[in-house]
């Protein structure tokens, strides 16, 4: 005689349900991914090491089979899961990374190295504010950790945090002695919260790893440009190029020097050479095209902002260049839409806030137009005035974070 289950022995249930279905999904979310009966006949642990082995001599694809095979036959390991993350962070398959990083948070919550590497998923799509607060718990978990401290006072200063920055790095002095980047970026928060005697610390110390270094000129050619001094930084960049000219983003801020000197020709020829050493890297993109608008090309400039957007969609800048050019070109609806994702991307842009208020004042929607000029005029009076193409990279970001820590 059949009974009517109770409410919680339903709860029961359902719940074992989700858990299955929920570790299906883990399953099917993976590229290539198959559910087919695959019999467990091997050791698991001879198959992570294996998988181990092969991620150690950059065997991705190998390693990739064997953690599917260890996340299959034991779904309860949170190591297969995060070397499986490892592969792909290696890989730069983001999504699934952060994925399978989720998948053994929710197996093992506190493994610091997860946190870590779930940090350098956001860290390496420049999603420095979402990087940021994991960075943060992978310190509490191991304060131990330099390299968490290290990416985040990166973090910290890509986010304009000068404080946080110069209160997370500073305990790192003594192993950082001769890191250019750590002094520049310490140099420059000490400066910006007004700690002149640390300011001057860093700088000294910049100017004793090598004044005729190529990597001193573009740190000082930077600063420059921070100040807005492009003859200055020109010059700086120009020596960097004559002693090392394949530097990462050398070419790049010598060509938004010349962009900024109003010197196009020049502009768009370095901007291309940098295109050519680091074709994946979206700001040569985007400065290109900000120099083809300047010089009233913009079929090129369009170009250049989609090309921008391939290699980074949550890159403000070229959305803001796009909405501008269709705007002059009478295409409204297309402007509106590229607007609204800069805006949603830079929301403290006062350029992108009055732009989309003038597009809405266009198609008739007065009320939301008069809200966005409302915006804009406060992101004004708060000092955010500045356009949002301005806001260029300096060298800093090449910073190499590592490749994902394994089996953390």
């Amino acid at each position: 005689m059949s009974r009517t289950l109770s409410f919680a022995e339903l709860a029961i249930v359902f719940t074992c349900i989700a858990i299955a279905i929920a570790a299906a999904q883990e399953q099917t979310s993976l590229p290539g991914a198959k559910l087919s009966a695959r019999k467990c006949s091997q050791n698991v642990a001879g198959v992570f090491k294996r998988g181990e082995q092969a991620l150690s001599r950059g065997s991705l694809d190998e390693a990739e089979e064997a953690f599917r095979y260890v996340t299959e036959c034991d779904p309860r390991s949170a190591a297969g899961f995060a070397n499986l993350a490892v592969v792909f962070i290696r890989k730069s398959q983001w999504t699934h990374a952060e994925s399978m990083l989720r998948s053994a948070l929710r197996r093992d919550p506190r493994m610091w190295g997860l946190r870590l590497n779930l940090g350098l998923v956001y860290y390496r799509q420049e999603q420095y504010a979402n990087a940021l607060p994991e960075f943060e718990l992978a310190l509490k978990l191991n304060a131990k950790s330099t390299q968490a401290r290290y990416l985040l006072g990166l973090c910290d200063f890509y986010t304009q945090r000068y404080r946080e920055t110069v209160q997370v790095l500073q305990p790192l002095w003594q192993t950082r002695t001769n890191d250019f980047v750590y002094m520049y970026v310490l140099g420059t928060s000490a400066s910006q919260v007004g700690m002149t005697e640390l300011e001057d610390r860093a700088f000294l110390q910049l100017a004793k790893l090598g004044t005729d270094t190529a990597e001193f000129h573009l740190l000082i050619g930077r600063a420059y440009l921070n100040r807005f001094e492009p003859d200055k930084a020109a010059v700086e960049f120009e020596q960097a190029a004559t002693l090392k000219p394949d530097l990462p983003l050398l070419h790049f801020n010598l060509g938004v020097a010349y962009l900024r000197q109003h010197q196009y020709a020049r502009a768009e020829e370095e901007l291309k050479e940098e295109i050519k050493l680091e074709p994946e890297v979206a700001y040569a993109y985007d400065q290109l095209g900000l120099t083809y608008e300047r010089m009233e090309r913009p079929d090129e400039a369009l170009r250049m902002y989609k090309e921008a957007i391939k290699r980074n969609q949550r890159f403000a800048s070229p959305h803001f260049g796009l909405a501008k050019i269709y705007d002059k070109q009478g295409q409204t609806a297309e402007a509106l839409q590229a607007i609204n994702v800069a805006r949603d991307l830079a929301p403290n842009s006062a350029n992108v806030r009055f732009l989309r208020a003038r597009l809405l004042q266009k198609v008739g929607k007065k009320d939301e137009a008069n809200k966005e000029f409302a915006a804009a005029r406060s992101a004004m009076n708060a000092g955010r005035q500045d356009a949002v193409e301005e806001r260029v990279p300096g060298p800093e970001i090449r910073v190499n974070p590592g490749e994902g820590q394994s089996d953390p």
